[in-house]
């Protein structure tokens, strides 16, 4: 499949809720062109609930950014936004 077409159709289809909440959003792929052997379906889910995540919890005027890239014959989706985001749990606490 082509992941990097499948984030912005995605983003394409939240349009309408980054524009509601005053978000902008953009895919950023270093080789556009990329091809990779997944589930096209299960990446359009995954991509979908994390930056439709992204757009809701974020705040008027933030912005997501969908990086989309391969790296050891691995496929990567960052997402990063501008939202309130999660506080990163302190396991080392624990140590």
């Amino acid at each position: 499949c082509r992941p990097v077409e499948i984030v912005r159709e995605v983003i394409s289809d939240l349009e309408t809720l980054a524009q509601q909440n005053k978000v902008r959003c953009e895919v950023i792929a270093p080789d556009k062109s990329l091809e990779f052997k997944t589930d096209p379906d299960k990446l359009n889910r995954i991509a979908t609930n994390l930056i439709s995540n992204a757009i809701k919890y974020n705040k008027p005027g933030g912005f997501v950014k969908a990086t989309v890239k391969m790296e050891r014959q691995s496929l990567y989706l960052e997402i990063e936004d501008s939202g309130v985001g999660w506080p990163l749990p302190k396991l080392w606490w624990n140590c």
